[in-house]
């Protein structure tokens, strides 16, 4: 029997589901193909693809190749739920949001809008994400501009879009500065990877629940504990993880990304994530998502 959960929130926002989270996937296409096959013969195959684009650069070939992914390892009613970049990741003198709220990357917002509705999903934007983290340099003036001015002309062109408002989960001492505006943001997003996170995490999700925001956890994964422990790193992270999910109600959604870091130079001591790696670990994840709490691919919304 599955545990019992905290009935959901209704807030009535825009692509948030009645009742239910939302089981999603990512960072690549490969890993979400990998992911989504161990879920398929319960039906319970995520229903948010997750993927990344920045304004800078933005090019024709990387939205041809997004379409494609989606194409190839999606089903055409999967939700994308998209991370937009306005800076270079790690290099934090490199943002350029304030460029964004300038109107100097117009070109290739109009460029991203027309391509979103092209694709006829829902979609889910997290602007600017982890606007927190100091990886990204965002500054809190001009990335409040810019996360107004993308929302602005995203609602104006992608017709039922949802507009994410998105933050690291261990700088929750320094989120407030980054707070575009209640009428600005249809959800909240906080990214959740360390067991700390997941103990700190409450005091976010108590004020989205306050502001009447469903709240998306846009990424998470077992940061440095990996699966390679079977039940142990069960225990560790993902017990308490679901248990978060499952005492607040105000989470509509979920994206885990099944990766092993380890092959990753910059993450090389973030561990193995992928739950494939382990049956323990494995067998509990299935589990879990045959609770009714969550919404799959395969189950209507």
């Amino acid at each position: 029997m599955s545990p019992a959960y905290r009935a959901r929130a209704e807030f009535g926002a825009v692509g948030e589901p009645p009742a239910t989270v939302l089981h999603g996937a990512g960072q690549d296409a490969q890993s979400f193909a990998d992911y989504s096959a161990l879920f398929a013969d319960q039906k319970t195959e995520p229903a948010l693809y997750m993927a990344y684009l920045g304004l800078r650069g933005l090019r024709t070939e990387r939205l041809d190749k997004l379409a494609q992914e989606l194409e190839t390892f999606a089903r055409p009613h999967t939700a994308l739920q998209l991370g937009l970049s306005m800076t270079h990741d790690g290099q934090p003198e490199k943002h350029y949001e304030h460029e964004v709220a300038a109107g100097e990357h117009d070109a290739a917002l109009d460029q991203l809008c027309a391509f979103l509705v092209s694709l006829r999903r829902q979609i889910y934007v997290r602007i600017g994400y982890e606007a927190n983290g100091p990886w990204n340099g965002y500054v809190p003036e001009t990335y409040v501009a810019a996360f107004r001015h993308v929302a602005r002309k995203l609602r104006a062109a992608v017709p039922g879009v949802a507009i994410v408002w998105c933050i690291e989960g261990g700088f929750l001492d320094n989120y407030h500065p980054y707070d575009p505006g209640d009428e600005w943001a249809d959800w909240w997003s906080i990214d959740l990877f360390s067991t700390v996170h997941l103990q700190t995490a409450p005091k976010f999700l108590h004020e989205a629940a306050a502001r009447r925001k469903p709240v998306m956890i846009g990424e998470c994964t077992p940061r440095r504990v990996g699966v390679e422990s079977g039940m142990e790193s069960w225990s560790q992270w993902f017990a308490p993880f679901f248990a978060l999910i499952r005492d607040h109600g105000v989470i509509k959604a979920f994206c885990y990304i099944n990766w092993n870091w380890a092959g990753y130079p910059q993450w090389h001591d973030w561990g193995n994530a992928r739950i494939q790696d382990h049956p323990a670990v494995l067998r509990a994840f299935r589990e879990e998502m045959r609770s009714p709490l969550y919404v799959h691919l395969t189950k209507e919304r």
